[in-house]
């Protein structure tokens, strides 16, 4: 296999010291490092009147300063820089040339910086990437993973546990900037039992970690960053790991369709492919939602088969433990292939997305 043009790594050390404080222990796996929490809680069921709060270690930021800092990631992401409007939150995209996607992110400004929340083990090989197109633009590009820790909020107690750190819930698709660098990003609900499960995700400084942790917990739960993951499977919202880099057109994981991708801007890495593909290609692969019965949780990238064929027609994008029993899963596949598809011999069940895919 060609080798990648991002190397995934990621300082170990400060998850070391997140963890302790926390209670939780880390480990790596196919989404980047996890902080696991004990077996109940793990399994708890999922109660948007108790909610839950997540350590995120999978996560990494990184911020973009200086005068030409949005101009220069004009020209390299797949979404808006330059018009973003103040307190927007945005998902933007990174291609190859080719246009295949290398990581996604959430995009946000404040007063000195543009900042990105991409997958940690991406982060600091993305800062290289970036570092070697600035040339003279007047832009600093910063790996601040270690410097800061990310928290995923879910449930009605967060509006409480958000007043108690001096914040206030952001409407979906806006960011709230508290003092002492906190930072809260709305995401969109996800229904649940029949109502919605609001969501929000936090980031403060290292520092802060002992005080931000222990004014969570009056209010929330604890739980595996697993659980996080699976409310972003819920939303259908696709997250660019290390092991599905350079995997996918943007199209492939419905970018275009959530707000990813605008094809009013000008040029970037990619943008031809991406365009070609908008404006003249009649898509044949799409992102879908499913779940399996049982069996372990797969890989990014774990090939999924045509049942008619047994040849594979995609691949798993993420995936997590469900709450209720079984698998929760994003797939990547051939449009024509999908409603048949398996997972070895494991029979994988569509579920709806909150979106339309046309």
């Amino acid at each position: 296999m060609d080798k990648k043009t991002l190397e995934p790594c990621f300082e170990q050390s400060p998850l070391d010291v997140w963890a302790a404080q926390c209670g939780f222990e880390w480990a790596d796996d196919g989404h980047g490092p996890q902080m696991r929490c004990p077996a109940s809680a793990a399994q708890a069921s999922l109660d948007p009147g108790a909610g839950f709060v997540c350590a995120l270690p999978d996560l990494g930021l990184i911020t973009v300063d200086g005068a030409e800092a949005s101009r220069f990631l004009q020209s390299q992401l797949t979404n808006e820089v330059e018009q973003q409007a103040p307190q927007a939150l945005v998902l933007n995209g990174y291609c190859t040339a080719k246009g295949r996607l290398l990581a996604t992110g959430w995009q946000w400004r404040d007063d000195a910086s543009v900042n990105l929340l991409v997958s940690r083990p991406l982060a600091h090989p993305l800062v290289r990437r970036l570092s070697m197109f600035v040339m003279r633009a007047k832009a600093r590009v910063r790996d601040c993973s270690a410097e800061t820790v990310c928290f995923g909020l879910a449930g009605r107690p967060i509006e409480a546990a958000l007043a108690a750190l001096g914040l206030s819930v952001p409407t979906p698709g806006t960011v709230h900037l508290g003092a002492d660098g906190l930072v809260a990003l709305a995401q969109t609900p996800i229904p649940w039992a029949g109502g919605s499960l609001e969501r929000v995700l936090l980031i403060a400084p290292v520092q802060s970690l002992a005080l931000v942790w222990s004014t969570l917990l009056e209010h929330l739960p604890p739980r595996a960053s697993e659980r996080w993951r699976f409310t972003e499977i819920l939303a259908g919202i696709p997250r660019v790991t290390p092991l599905v880099s350079e995997h996918f057109v943007p199209q492939m994981i419905n970018l275009d369709l959530i707000g990813g991708v605008s094809f009013k801007k000008g040029c970037y890495p990619g943008q031809e492919v991406v365009a070609r593909s908008h404006y003249l290609g009649k898509l044949k692969r799409r992102m879908y939602r499913a779940w399996l019965a049982d069996g372990p949780v797969p890989d990014p990238g774990t090939d999924i088969d045509a049942a008619e064929t047994g040849q594979p027609c995609g691949e798993v994008v993420m995936a997590a433990a469900d709450p209720g029993g079984g698998v929760a899963l994003l797939i990547e596949s051939q449009i024509e292939q999908v409603s048949s598809a398996r997972l070895g011999d494991r029979a994988i069940v569509l579920q709806p997305l909150p979106y339309t895919i046309p």
